[in-house]
């Protein structure tokens, strides 16, 4: 019975394989129709020599942009390997997070409008750039003694709190704040929320 399951899942295994490759197959075709199509038609507008020259223009840039993308695969990838052995790729609590982040708006409320507003906007600030370029490692680290951090974060009672809330951790890197996960999910929420408090004023 297990010998004849195990043929069986073989046999699916296989034929999802050949499915894979014929669809690669027809999908290469295609692409080179539409590329007999496209050459066709520039050479009835362009004439055979222009139309060798777009071709190659065409060619170096498919080659450049193939070159960028495995060049940021590669950056990615070692970003992700740097992450998760220094353990800033860690699932967080959701629940826990949201429950800390209340309680640190509460201590926020307490301070001066302008100190509060500020805070909210420097840290809508560093989650919009997290967001916006996820893999630059630069902008998942805050420099503790940073001058302007100090100012317009710690100064807040309650600053640093939402920030440890929403995933910042302390142990990492010494000297710095790193982020500890990448749940973008949890990352959006943050920035409309800091967005919504810092519109009060």
């Amino acid at each position: 019975m297990a010998e004849t399951r195990k043929v069986v899942e073989e046999q699916e295994r296989q034929r999802a394989i050949d499915l894979r490759r014929k669809d690669k197959e027809d999908e290469a075709r295609e692409r080179e129709r539409l590329r007999q199509l496209l050459r066709e038609d520039r050479i009835r507008r362009f004439g055979v020599e222009k139309a060798n020259e777009l071709e190659k223009q065409s060619e170096e840039a498919a080659a450049r942009k193939k070159e960028q993308t495995e060049l940021l695969k590669k950056k990615q990838a070692e970003e992700k390997a740097m992450r998760e052995a220094s353990g800033q790729d860690e699932t967080i609590d959701m629940e826990k997070a949201l429950k800390a982040m209340s309680a640190a708006v509460v201590k926020l409320d307490g301070n001066p409008t302008e100190v509060r507003k500020t805070c909210y906007l420097t840290m809508a600030k560093y989650i919009t750039n997290i967001i916006n370029q996820p893999s630059e490692v630069k902008f998942r680290k805050i420099r503790r003694e940073n001058a302007a951090f100090q100012k317009r974060v710690i100064a807040a009672d309650g600053g640093l709190d939402y920030l440890l809330a929403v995933g910042f951790r302390e142990d990492i890197e010494e000297g710095f704040l790193v982020l500890s996960h990448s749940d973008m999910f949890l990352l959006n929420r943050v920035r409309g929320d800091l967005e919504l408090y810092s519109s009060k004023f």
